[in-house]
């Protein structure tokens, strides 16, 4: 609402000018959701970040959190997530098939959408209790690999194109059923010119903290002025 109050305490704007202590910083490699490891150049990237956060007076140091097994609860919220999406589409002859296919799915899984938030909020209390009880913030990579190539999922069916996406999104679909924040950080370009990246994931109401440390990542690691080259 305009002019109402703040959800956070400082608004997200006042962040990005407000000084930052030394915060303790983990960095993990491995994938929360068990799915394939980093390539090299995404490692490279997550730890000239690290050394940036290091530089900049926090406290950095490799961790290995106890991420629980969420899988089934984000398939749940995703397809329940999509039916309800489509129901509510101007044109639905318009949707591809996949998405009527996975729509379908959806519906039938309806009745499970509440257990399915019910256990990510369990578990998203459980893990900021064991993680965030010790540490500021969450150092990871955003994908696995750097950009792939346009028209990946083009013309593919709802079983392959999960099968190609999901490992895409193993490192940040977890927070998404977890409900902590989570900002992808630009973090210098692979050997072919594509842009790399890593993830800052803060506890529960942890927003303002998220931008502050991006902004001055922003200020040592500056992005904003690179284009790329179009053919």
């Amino acid at each position: 609402m305009h002019g109402g109050p703040s959800r956070f305490p400082p608004a997200l704007t006042s962040a990005l000018v407000a000084p930052v202590g030394a915060l303790r910083i983990g960095v993990c490699e491995k994938s929360p959701a068990g799915g394939p490891a980093a390539e090299r150049e995404q490692i490279d990237a997550l730890h000239r970040t690290a050394d940036a956060l290091a530089d900049l007076g926090h406290h950095v140091e490799l961790v290995q959190p106890g991420y629980p097994n969420v899988s089934a609860s984000f398939s749940i919220q995703v397809a329940a997530g999509v039916a309800e999406e489509a129901d509510r589409a101007e044109h639905p002859e318009f949707l591809e098939p996949r998405t009527r296919e996975l729509a379908g799915i959806g519906h039938r899984l309806h009745r499970f959408a509440g257990w399915a938030e019910r256990q990510g909020i369990e578990a998203g209390a459980k893990f900021n209790e064991e993680y965030f009880g010790a540490h500021d913030l969450l150092l990871t990579p955003t994908t696995p690999t750097p950009a792939v190539p346009i028209g990946q999922l083009s013309g593919a069916g709802l079983v392959s194109a999960l099968r190609k996406a999901t490992p895409l999104a193993a490192f940040t679909s977890i927070w998404n059923v977890l409900g902590n924040p989570a900002a992808a950080v630009p973090a210098g370009f692979s050997e072919d010119g594509l842009p790399l990246s890593v993830q800052l994931v803060g506890p529960l109401g942890g927003e303002p903290r998220l931008v502050q440390v991006a902004a001055q990542l922003e200020q040592v690691q500056p992005w904003a002025q690179s284009r790329p080259e179009i053919s």
